[in-house]
């Protein structure tokens, strides 16, 4: 019984011997297995690490203000003067979402009416942010793009008002 333990044990270490011998042997006789496997993960991290940027620049945007006051405005601007999004503007919401569709612009801020009377009035002003679902990535890159600028705009008014930032505006 001993004895087919030891001989299993001696086995296993024959076969790895033998697989390291194998493989030598293949790197001997072909030297590209050598730069597949040092040289290739070295150009793919500087590749990656200074080639590729998974920032979105100039994502078209569509803008829809029901109507305009001066919060509107202001929360606006912060889209215009940014390198991410190419914003446009539409009078209605039907409008923009047909835009959506034809894939003229990825998402849609919605400003409704009430926005600068609910601010005011309870805290509480519903932004619409609808966003084309079909490439996911895309969508996730322009929900968190809008949320920065409402951020932003959030802690601008806030220090205007030499008050602290307190969200009273809630992205769904």
């Amino acid at each position: 019984m001993n004895r087919q333990r030891t001989t299993s044990r001696g086995g296993t270490g024959m076969r790895m011997r033998g697989l390291i011998r194998k493989e030598f042997l293949q790197i001997v006789r072909d030297p590209s297995a050598i730069a597949i496997a040092f040289l290739m993960p070295v150009i793919l991290l500087f590749l990656f690490g200074y080639g590729v940027s998974l920032d979105a620049k100039d994502v078209p945007l569509g803008l829809v203000v029901e109507y305009p006051s001066a919060e509107t405005t202001a929360f606006t601007q912060g889209f215009l003067g940014s390198d991410y999004f190419a914003t446009q503007h539409y009078s209605n919401l039907p409008e923009a979402e047909a835009a959506l569709v034809r894939g003229e612009v990825a998402g849609i801020v919605h400003l409704q009416a009430d926005f600068a009377r609910k601010l005011a009035g309870a805290g509480q002003a519903p932004i619409q942010v609808i966003v084309n679902g079909v490439d996911s990535n895309t969508a996730h890159i322009i929900k968190g793009y809008v949320q920065g600028a409402w951020a932003n705009w959030l802690e601008r008014i806030a220090a205007e008002q030499g008050r602290r930032h307190a969200a009273p505006v809630e992205l769904e």
